[in-house]
């Protein structure tokens, strides 16, 4: 773990400890005594939540990350750089040098880093593909028989005879589904060697792919696209209306069976997670706690926390603020062909463009729903 990474974990835990639970506490106790909290207190509490709030995101991206564009490999990026500005192939050497590792469907023409970058993109979007069961297929779709009913032992005396039972068996199919987007880059822009012609594509087709990825595996209907968590299963809802306590967190912990916890998470949105970092137990001890130092993660109730853009971001009826259980389990996501680059220098050349596509195909949908439990503002 990088110094940096310490150094950061470090400084969000005495935020956190040494700042935020004072002010936070004292602000129950303002609230309690004189009907509402100091105007001074609010603020103060509000500028240390602002800082626990970055300090969490550098740790985040710093996770996602991981390698560093220093490390990409000089051969790879050179070839890349000479296709992607003017759609010259590597010589037979760089082809050697290049293909190892690379991703299939992109050949030579897409290097290692540039095509991990673009799923470092789509998990930064989707923390459902993080913690989701991920299997490649090799058609256009994945058929999975699936336990549907269980046989019944009955107990019997001594001449009495068995009783007949049979387990039941259905049939669980994933389709896949396309996506895609393209960039359209001027010609005098790929051929003006000071721009970071990757850098600019990867940023792009990142960001389009996983914010399209991301919002499916959470919501999506099923039609020409996954199907998403929070529309397949049916939400339980707080205890009282229109409000989010402590007691919801709590009951929604211990929804899922016993078995599901071991690997369980809790996904919400990050606006969902500032409202529980002030939740309290009967014991008056804070729910959310930092993450360990290896794991940037915040832990409620003991389990990882993940943060998803796609959940509710407000406290409202209807809302669907929280999400808890073993998502290997309980949602599968299916990879039919991985980020695909095409280079198109005739559509657009009138215009003195060059476009690139890119496209991928994907599917998702739960398959276990009793494996993750939805919490709905009744």
């Amino acid at each position: 773990m990088p110094d940096i990474d310490k150094a950061l974990m470090d400084e969000l835990k005495s935020t956190w400890e040494g700042a935020f639970k004072p002010l936070n506490d004292r602000l129950d106790d303002e609230a309690k005594k004189f009907g509402d909290a100091f105007a001074e207190t609010k603020e103060s509490l509000d500028r240390v939540d602002a800082r626990i709030d970055e300090l969490d995101g550098r740790l985040q991206k710093m996770h996602l990350d991981g390698k560093g564009a220093g490390e990409v490999d000089a051969a790879e990026l050179k070839a890349f750089e000479d296709w992607a500005r003017k759609g010259v192939f590597p010589t037979d050497r760089e082809v050697k040098d290049v293909t190892v590792g690379v991703n299939t469907q992109a050949g030579y023409l897409v290097p290692t880093e540039y095509a991990r970058d673009i799923i470092r993109g789509i998990t930064e979007f989707s923390p459902v593909r993080q913690i989701a069961h991920v299997q490649p297929v090799s058609s256009q779709s994945l058929q999975q028989p699936k336990r549907t009913g269980l046989p019944t032992a009955t107990w019997r005396g001594e001449t009495q005879s068995f009783t007949e039972t049979n387990p039941t068996v259905g049939l669980e199919e994933i389709p896949t589904h396309e996506l895609g987007a393209f960039v359209d880059v001027s010609m005098q822009m790929l051929e003006d060697g000071a721009v970071d012609i990757a850098t600019y594509i990867r940023d792009e087709l990142a960001e389009a792919f996983g914010v399209a990825e991301g919002t499916a595996f959470t919501t999506g209907n099923g039609v020409t696209r996954p199907e998403g968590f929070i529309t397949s299963i049916t939400a339980q809802e707080t205890a009282t209306n229109d409000t989010f306590v402590a007691d919801d967190v709590i009951d929604l912990y211990f929804s899922p069976k016993t078995g599901y916890i071991a690997n369980s998470a809790w996904m919400c949105n990050r606006q969902i997670m500032k409202v529980i970092r002030k939740m309290k137990g009967t014991d008056n001890n804070y729910l959310l706690q930092p993450g360990l130092a290896d794991e940037p993660n915040w832990q409620l109730l003991g389990r990882p926390v993940h943060e998803s853009p796609d959940m509710a971001a407000s406290v409202a009826d209807a809302a669907k603020v929280l999400a808890f259980g073993d998502f290997r389990k309980g949602y599968k996501i299916v990879d039919r062909i991985g980020f695909t680059l095409i280079r198109d220098d005739y559509t657009q050349a009138g215009n003195g463009m060059v476009r690139f596509y890119a496209r991928r195909r994907v599917g998702g949908q739960v398959v276990l729903s009793e494996a993750i439990k939805v919490l709905e503002v009744n």
